[in-house]
């Protein structure tokens, strides 16, 4: 493959880029580009609750959520602690 002309901001805009896109004709002057248009879906926010994590496994914790056969991390933090309780053992 040829060496790009495009600047190395592009490319790391374009490996930034949330879209999947090919490279698809390259001229001498020019280099032609397809982004796939994203089709709308319907959003469904959902506020979990009831999730405990107790003090001591708070740093080893993480909840994951999987759609289609991929893994994501939920992102939370102590800001997201809505009650506090003592448990005796």
């Amino acid at each position: 493959m040829n060496e790009s002309k495009m600047s190395e901001e592009f490319h790391d805009w374009l490996d930034k880029c949330p879209v999947n896109w090919i490279r698809d004709q390259v001229d001498a002057d020019w280099v032609k580009y397809c982004f796939a248009t994203p089709e709308k879906k319907e959003k469904h926010i959902v506020d979990l609750k009831g999730v405990v994590i107790y003090e001591d496994e708070w740093d080893d914790t993480r909840i994951i959520i999987q759609r289609n056969g991929c893994e994501d991390d939920l992102e939370f933090t102590r800001e997201d602690i809505v009650e506090t309780t003592e448990e005796s053992e």
